[in-house]
């Protein structure tokens, strides 16, 4: 068993991420997030998660720890659970029934730099890889899964990309580059 922790100046976490209990042939991994004080809401002291998965499951190449409150079982593999590999990051992924394409966004930003105008034709992300960056899948019949990464600063579109599971393909648009 493992325990890792973190801490600022109002609340402090444990992680226990490594943990295995066998029962018969199956294997399960335990991952629980534990709160043992948060001095602006002492009522939320306590375990916050527990995520059990199969040894199939935690095996997986997709394979996600739940990050919300609650108590889940992986049995299946990870992909069935809404994650995705961005450029070699684990992400938990929203699905949005729409089909893009690159070519979209190629001809959307040569009419517009506005994410609020973006999103407003396209709707919510797939997910947000960080603060400001935004996923769409891109379903061009290509056998890999693909991804268009859309950076923001405020509502103004500053970056592009193209990427897949492993790596950034090509950067669609950059502001004050050459293609701008």
């Amino acid at each position: 068993m493992r325990v890792t922790g973190s801490q600022d100046r109002n609340f402090y976490r444990i992680m226990d991420s490594g943990a295995k209990i066998t029962k018969g042939n199956q294997t399960y991994y335990i991952y629980m997030e534990v709160v043992t004080a948060d001095k602006e809401h002492p009522e939320n002291k306590g375990i916050q998660i527990i995520d059990l998965a199969t040894k199939k499951a935690y095996n997986d190449r997709y394979f996600l720890w739940h990050s919300k409150k609650g108590i889940f079982t992986q049995e299946k593999v990870c992909e069935d659970y809404r994650t995705m590999l961005i450029y070699g990051n684990l992400r938990e992924y929203y699905p949005v029934d729409r089909e893009l394409s690159v070519q979209y966004f190629r001809n959307f930003i040569k009419r517009s730099i506005d994410y609020k105008e973006l999103q407003t034709e396209i709707g919510k992300p797939n997910e947000e890889l960080l603060k400001d960056e935004f996923v769409f899948e891109i379903t061009q019949g290509v056998d890999e899964k693909t991804y268009v990464t859309c950076e923001t600063c405020g509502d103004e579109i500053i970056r592009i990309k193209l990427v897949n599971e492993e790596e950034v393909l090509e950067t669609i648009y950059e502001k004050d580059s050459e293609n701008d």
